[in-house]
């Protein structure tokens, strides 16, 4: 029993747009009840928000957005790099490397963002083992969602005769035409 999606998304730039729509929520929420529960000392809107404003304004309504929409970009640029990982590489296993893209991410963000530009670390021993663990299970569910609602165009798992041979990155002029 699959999922079955009427209409299969043909743009990789709109995949990954609604792949992280999708996506982002699961995190997002766990993210906050455990840093309501005091399991964790910060999430990544609290993150987002220090990159541009102090501490006192970043705990403001619109340092709140600020937060969330620097950490939504960077969720959809983890999810646009798990769409063209799945279209280059085809979606087998689409889970496993949404997951290791996820986690990469989590190297990025939390070694070198929070600790060598924002100089914040965790005074809680499981924060970056949790923030690890969410990046995870959101570069899986990303990879997942993408394999499911992106159309087969898209993948050289599914283009009967290409499998092996190059395949273009962006979608191509008709053959014969130049651009």
């Amino acid at each position: 029993m699959g999922v079955r999606v009427l209409v299969k998304i043909k743009d990789r730039v709109m995949l990954s747009i609604v792949g992280t729509l999708i996506s982002l929520w699961p995190g997002r929420i766990l993210s906050r009840v455990l840093l309501k529960e005091g399991v964790i000392d910060f999430n990544y809107d609290r993150l987002g928000a220090g990159l541009f404003l102090k501490r006192k304004a970043a705990k403001s309504t619109a340092g709140q957005v600020t937060g969330m929409l620097v950490n939504e970009i960077n969720v959809a640029l983890a999810s646009l790099v798990i769409t063209y990982t799945l279209a280059l590489t085809g979606r087998d296993k689409a889970v496993l490397k949404g997951l290791g893209i996820g986690l990469s991410f989590w190297v990025l963000i939390n070694g070198l963002l929070t600790g060598s530009v924002l100089k914040i670390k965790s005074a809680k021993p499981w924060t970056p083992l949790i923030n690890a663990a969410l990046h995870m299970v959101s570069g899986g569910l990303t990879g997942f969602v993408i394999s499911r609602i992106g159309d087969d165009s898209l993948f050289p798992d599914r283009m009967k005769g290409k499998v092996g041979k190059d395949l273009p990155v962006w979608p191509m002029a008709e053959s014969g035409s130049k651009r």
